[in-house]
């Protein structure tokens, strides 16, 4: 069964393992004959993952964002001792200004998109739960590279509870000039979020900038429905 999953993912060349490898050592292994890399954490949340960045990758620069004011807060405490952490008190996505952001109950479910109402089918009534919108500020990728915030992303996590493929679509021209080593990328395959990001059109999306599926990571199920996953892209002229 291995094998004939394995010759249908082929067009993303995408290898499924009986063992997962842990992401951040894929990610460890990959770059390690590279110094100093860029790495952008777009939805931070309280830092744990950056703290996990950081003893993966003890010579990075890394960039945290987070939008929620209470978070943030939480977050810029959490990275203050790290002299090569930004944090960040802004969201990502497709354009720049100012948009809702929804504050649920369980923080890191926040996002840019409101609750579907079909979430509760999937993932309990009890996980999604509304609390509250505030408006908070937006910018891009490009934007921020245009302001010289970066001028490259090694690695370029994404866990922004389906607003991904705007995300992505912010930095199309950073993309396009591949200037983006890889990207972990958080997708949800069941409804969840109003206009989120459909996964064909994530991979769409990096297959036509010139990245392939390299790894798929933390599945979550319900019974044997897949609901999300987390996915490794890279960039094909780099590591392919």
């Amino acid at each position: 069964m291995i094998k004939i999953i394995n010759k249908l993912l082929g067009i993303f060349k995408v290898e499924v393992r009986r063992a997962q490898a842990r992401p951040l050592k894929v990610l460890q292994g990959l770059l390690e004959n590279q110094s100093r890399p860029i790495i952008l954490d777009i939805g931070a949340h309280h830092g744990g993952s950056v703290r996990d960045y950081r003893q993966h990758f003890p010579d990075a620069t890394i960039h945290a964002f987070e939008p929620s004011p209470e978070i943030y807060n939480i977050l810029k405490k959490s990275t203050a001792s790290d002299p090569s952490v930004s944090a960040h008190q802004l969201a990502l996505s497709d354009q720049v200004g100012q948009l809702d952001f929804h504050l649920n109950r369980d923080s890191f479910t926040n996002s840019l998109l409101q609750i579907d109402d079909l979430a509760g089918d999937a993932w309990g009534d009890d996980v999604y739960r509304a609390k509250s919108v505030k408006s908070v500020d937006v910018s891009t990728l490009d934007t921020l590279c245009s302001q010289g915030v970066f001028d490259r992303i090694t690695i370029l996590k994404i866990d922004v509870q389906g607003a991904e493929l705007k995300v992505l679509r912010g930095g199309k021209g950073l993309f396009e000039n591949g200037k983006v080593g890889m990207v972990y990328c958080e997708i949800v395959l069941v409804p969840t979020y109003q206009g989120q990001g459909d996964y064909i059109e994530i991979l769409d999306f990096m297959n036509g900038h010139g990245y392939s599926l390299y790894g798929i990571y933390d599945p979550w199920r319900k019974g044997n429905r897949l609901l999300q996953f987390d996915a490794l892209f890279v960039n094909s002229r780099d590591f392919i």
